[in-house]
């Protein structure tokens, strides 16, 4: 059992931390989405896929993060499955993503 699902159903020892708690109803793409968004405005870089990085720089407007060789045009067509998830972070998730 995961720490936070071992806390969450009582058998864990450790407690959720808010952010934990807000990411329970998340889908878990969206989840993933999110986490590269914060990586990559924490640390500027993160290990996600091609496809997670290009929708986390979306997700944060911040076009300098899409994978050099795409133009944004061609960043927003790579994601084509992904475009909705951005849409849906942005409009109902955007407080799990860090503020700056």
């Amino acid at each position: 059992m995961t720490s936070l699902r071992a806390t969450l159903l009582g058998g864990g020892k450790q407690t959720a931390t808010q952010e934990e708690m807000a990411m329970v109803n998340v889908p878990p793409i969206a989840r993933k989405i999110i986490e590269t968004a914060n990586e990559l405005a924490t640390n500027g870089k993160t290990g996600s896929s091609t496809s997670e990085t290009i929708a986390a720089a979306f997700v944060l407007d911040r076009m300098d993060f899409i994978p050099d060789g795409y133009s944004v045009v061609e960043a927003w067509d790579r994601i084509d499955d992904l475009q909705e998830i951005v849409r849906k972070i942005r409009s109902e998730y955007e407080d799990l993503v860090v503020p700056w």
